[in-house]
């Protein structure tokens, strides 16, 4: 009990900034901890960080001055944003809510189709998660999204559906529309196939998008385009459609490693930087290879199950 209140002091001066390095750690330390939970386990440690947000939030309305304010807000989102990495986007949900999560996951070579509570239909890129609570469709439809989804959304004006990634949230009443947010890619972008979605962006800024218009957002620098995109290139994948649009080599193999489950490694940084166009419907991995070696000019060595080796021809 002594340990609770001690963390939980140390937290309340994280938030406020006042930690000394020695502190700072201890807390990096406590929060690593919660890295590898599962969300069943974690039902113990709720309460203490509910409190930290309801400091946080506190702190925030007791502050009359402007400046304080954003300060303050400033601190409570670096603090949502680094405990989201830390332990992952979902078990902070959980976190917030109090509620069950149900998980659905399309592993590393595989897309898959969910059926959602109140008749919405999502299709699941490869590698992807979606997640949403026990109480989804009582007041509101929210999901989490991690990877690539094309959401099919059951018309409700009464329960706005919501899709929250890790740096975007989407509202829509009744559409379709596909999120692109994997960590590891450069943009997060929502494109809108049917209907009209609202996606709040940096600041709460909000953008309306409608058919074939397409939002990308630079999460290193809070930067966001509006810009007109055929929807049909980006829904592509659920039709088993491997479509590279003029895209980096690099990133033609990136897609290549979640869709077919393999690991593959360039050795030509020139060759990784080159770009792409190609089409490939129901095909192998082989096949793809043997399309893209007609222009790329390289070779292709098996080092062991599941990788690859690219290099290119001399």
């Amino acid at each position: 009990m002594k340990e609770d209140k001690n963390i939980d002091k140390l937290l309340e001066k994280f938030s406020k900034g006042k930690c000394t390095s020695e502190e700072e750690k201890i807390v990096d330390h406590y929060l690593d901890s919660f890295q590898d939970t599962t969300i069943e386990s974690i039902e113990n440690e709720q309460a203490i960080k509910q409190r930290i947000y309801r400091k946080i939030q506190m702190s925030i309305e007791a502050k009359k001055h402007k400046h304080r304010q954003h300060r303050n807000r400033k601190v409570f989102i670096n603090i949502a944003a680094a405990i989201t990495a830390i332990i992952g986007i979902g078990v902070l949900f959980q976190l917030l809510t109090k509620e069950t999560i149900y998980t659905e996951m399309a592993a590393l070579g595989e897309r898959k189709t969910v059926y959602l509570p109140d008749g919405s239909k999502v299709a699941l890129n490869a590698g992807s998660t979606l997640q949403y609570t026990l109480s989804f469709n009582d007041k509101k439809r929210e999901v989490l999204l991690n990877g690539e989804g094309f959401f099919e959304v059951s018309h409700n004006k009464e329960k706005p559906f919501i899709v929250t990634t890790t740096h975007l949230k989407t509202r829509v009443l009744g559409t379709s529309f596909n999120i692109n947010s994997y960590k590891e890619n450069k943009e997060v972008k929502v494109s809108v196939a049917t209907g009209k979605v609202e996606v709040s962006v940096a600041n709460n800024q909000k953008e309306y998008l409608k058919k074939n218009e397409q939002l990308r957002f630079n999460p290193l620098n809070n930067t966001y385009k509006k810009e007109y995109y055929n929807s049909v290139n980006d829904i592509a994948w659920k039709d088993n459609i491997i479509l590279f649009n003029d895209i980096s080599v690099d990133s033609a193999f990136k897609k290549l490693e979640k869709w077919f489950n393999v690991s593959i490694v360039v050795t030509d940084e020139n060759l990784k930087k080159e770009h792409i166009n190609g089409k490939f419907k129901d095909s192998s991995l082989e096949e793809v290879l043997e399309g893209l070696q007609f222009s790329l000019q390289f070779s292709v060595e098996h080092t062991k199950e599941n990788e690859l080796i690219i290099k290119k021809k001399p």
